[in-house]
């Protein structure tokens, strides 16, 4: 073949090559543009599932506001984004079936509101709110309500109402909700001797019973030849100096135990007298009565009672109390319950028992934290019974220091949120009795996400 044959050949087939390249460059370009699209795509995706995770862990979060809320004691005040405002969530009406409180992410006031319906701002600081909720609209915002059962009565637990919680949590374009029960816990003390702060048993007690059990969350310091019929513990550190007979467990450094706030108005329900600052009293339904035919007197600035006295429950409204003498007799004890928000002191020998749900004293006392007043416990108990009579027969709650001397014979628990001294010979006897306590706390029983 000729030279001008090959020549020819070539020139026929530059247009082919032009296509071929076309092709080429298009098929690149289709290639590039998909990856790209799914480059795109798997950043979609995966900016979607890293908002989806932060939108679930910032319900969460919202749960943990809702769970502290409910466990507040009522009212609590807090000062958050510069205003002061009640923190605490809780049905305080006659738990009505269409009560709710919804948490809005806002400075105080909260929106709206009334009736069953309460609105209050969150206790987060707004530079760094987290989005459980929302600023206005209700149908996004963190809510506690009543459980229902399916007649449309409150689902209840040991006499509390179970509470649900709705959180919404929102993160870019995701938003996650959770939906949580939290079922109530009615306190009940599984010590006979229960205390916050310093225990310090000596003398010669004697602590028997079914729960013959003493705990402090601070230091225990045992002295003398004392008989404790169940374990010892302490949150902190254990002295013992004297000759104790222990029948259980010793154990320093163990889990604090969970001890209410002893306020005197969360038991003001109970009241069948008031007994009021200044001489004054009253009974429940608030007409006037002469506390002498009661056997109280109004002496000294405080309530005294130096003898035999009406039976009942009696309400301290501001002001202490003194009790001397010796009320009550082994065949006819005096039948009441103090609820005092001052102090509650005895001098002499009495013989007393619960008037209400096996609940004897209540002592708010002062609440600067120093255990007592002007150096003095807030509760003073004493008494030297005959045989085997009781002197207390019930339990007994000091919001600061609770002391115990002489040869008192008691039957009950006895807790303080100050400490207890403990001196003389006295006989504390305790059998896990369920009182009738209004602390309860909430904690997470289910949730389900969605």
């Amino acid at each position: 073949m000729s030279r001008r044959y090959f020549v020819n050949r070539l020139q026929e087939e530059r247009g082919v090559a032009l296509v071929l390249s076309l092709l080429i460059v298009l098929g690149i370009s289709v290639l590039s543009a998909g990856l790209l699209v799914t480059t795109l795509t798997e950043s979609r995706v995966s900016s979607f599932q890293s908002w989806d995770t932060q939108a679930l862990f910032i319900a969460e979060a919202g749960l943990e506001e809702a769970l502290y809320r409910v466990n507040l004691q009522y009212p609590t005040e807090v000062t958050v984004n510069g205003e002061t405002f009640n923190a605490a969530v809780k049905d305080t009406g006659s738990l009505e079936s269409d009560w709710v409180t919804r948490i809005f992410l806002c400075s105080y006031p909260a929106p709206g509101g009334g009736g069953s319906s309460e609105h209050t701002p969150t206790i987060q600081s707004m530079d760094s709110w987290l989005t459980y909720s929302h600023p206005t609209d209700e149908d996004l915002a963190l809510s506690v309500r009543h459980k229902l059962n399916g007649d449309g009565t409150i689902a209840m637990l040991d006499g509390a109402p179970i509470n649900l919680v709705t959180i919404y949590g929102r993160k870019g374009l995701a938003k996650r909700e959770v939906l949580a029960e939290l079922y109530p816990e009615r306190w009940f003390p599984n010590n006979a001797l229960l205390c916050e702060k310093d225990m310090d048993i000596g003398g010669d007690p004697t602590i028997q019973g079914t729960v013959p059990h003493v705990h402090t969350n601070s230091n225990l310091d045992i002295g003398g030849s004392p008989y404790i019929g169940g374990n010892a513990t302490a949150s902190g550190s254990i002295n013992i100096s004297g000759n104790p007979t222990i029948m259980g467990d010793t154990a320093s450094g163990v889990s604090r135990a969970w001890i209410p706030r002893v306020k005197a108005s969360d038991f003001f329900y109970m009241h069948e007298y008031l007994m009021m600052n200044g001489g004054d009293a009253q009974d429940s339904a608030g007409d006037p009565v002469n506390p002498k035919d009661l056997g109280w007197n109004w002496t000294g600035n405080k309530w005294k009672v130096t003898g035999d006295a009406v039976d009942g429950v009696y309400y301290l409204q501001g002001s202490n109390v003194e009790v001397s003498g010796n009320p009550g007799a082994p065949d006819d004890p005096w039948e009441a319950t103090i609820i005092s928000e001052g102090y509650i002191r005895f001098t002499g020998n009495p013989t007393m028992t619960s008037h209400y749900e096996g609940i004897l004293l209540v002592a708010e006392g002062d609440a600067n934290g120093d255990g007592g007043i002007d150096g003095q416990p807030v509760v003073a108990v004493s008494g030297t019974p005959s045989g085997e009579v009781l002197n207390y027969c019930g339990a007994i709650l000091s919001h600061g220091d609770l002391q115990i001397s002489g040869n008192t014979r008691a039957d009950g628990c006895l807790v303080a949120e100050g400490g207890i001294p403990i001196g003389g010979t006295p006989t504390i006897t305790y059998n896990g009795t369920r009182y009738a306590w209004p602390f309860v706390r909430y904690d997470l029983h289910a949730w389900r996400e969605k």
